[in-house]
């Protein structure tokens, strides 16, 4: 995990205190195919492969783009960290940690 994408999980994590212990422990074991965004996993998917939502966030990045950071959890703990673009900008990156508010 690079410092910004721990730091996103960390901003994240305050609407999810649950999972907080799991931070130290997180590794990338894999980046998102699609070379356009910066999602990254943090498990292989085991069982059924369902993930649910842990926190959705949204935030600006440098560019002043609207970007959407997820943090996902399957049945072993936290599994993923995802991006997009909100409003449709492109390219796109990891929004400022400041800017980032959880969504309604």
């Amino acid at each position: 995990l690079t410092p910004l994408e721990r730091a996103v999980v960390t901003r994240i994590l305050s609407a999810a205190p649950q999972f907080a212990g799991e931070v130290p422990r997180l590794r990338v074991v894999g980046r998102c195919a699609c070379g356009a965004c910066r999602s990254v996993f943090f498990r292989k998917l085991t069982g059924s492969g369902s993930e649910r939502d842990v926190a959705h966030f949204v935030g600006r990045e440098k560019g002043g783009g609207l970007t959407g950071a997820v943090l996902l959890a399957s049945e072993g703990g936290l599994s993923q960290l995802e991006f997009y673009s909100v409003d449709g900008h492109d390219p796109w990156d990891i929004p400022e940690i400041s800017t980032l508010e959880p969504t309604a």
